[in-house]
């Protein structure tokens, strides 16, 4: 029972982190408009740090499933020139 509990509190706690991600990358590509990933995951990890410490893995998957889902925000991948990827809010 006691595991079981603990499963479904992991699952919550997990669901919870990716929602809390998902609102701070939307958050952060409205007021910016367009940002290189890696200053993308900084500014994410940066405003979540006193809830919790994300993993780079966690956001880039969490960047990933708002592009698939096209959130409102409406975020489209501009591949440049050079190595980095910057995203873009489309309007």
């Amino acid at each position: 029972m006691q595991a079981e509990e603990s499963k479904q509190t992991s699952e919550k706690v997990f669901e919870d982190r990716n929602l809390t991600l998902d609102a701070q990358i939307v958050r952060l590509m409205k007021s910016k408009k367009q940002m290189k990933l890696q200053d993308l995951i900084n500014e994410v990890i940066d405003a979540v740090k006193k809830l919790f410490h994300p993993e780079v893995k966690a956001i880039k998957t969490q960047v990933d499933s708002l592009i698939e889902r096209e959130v409102s925000v409406g975020m489209r991948v501009v591949r440049q020139l050079d190595p980095h990827v910057t995203f873009s809010a489309v309007h």
